[in-house]
């Protein structure tokens, strides 16, 4: 769980750490006097950031076109 969030970040653009957040999933079953189970961690990331107001809205642009030969 401690982990994860850095793995996560990995694949993203790393800016910032994600919050940590998450939760595990067990499970047990007695089966002949024996157990058998396993604990999964479930892990959610989240993260928050800010954009200029100038970068909302594409601007407009001219088409320029060149042949090079």
């Amino acid at each position: 769980m401690l982990e994860g969030p850095i793995g996560g970040a990995a694949f993203n653009n790393e800016f910032g750490r994600p919050n940590i957040c998450g939760y595990f999933r067990s499970f047990e079953m007695t089966v002949d006097d024996r157990r058998w189970g396993y604990h999964k961690p479930i892990m959610l990331a989240g993260g928050y950031g800010n954009v200029k107001e100038s970068h909302i809205e594409k601007k407009s642009f001219h088409r320029v076109l060149i042949w090079l030969f």
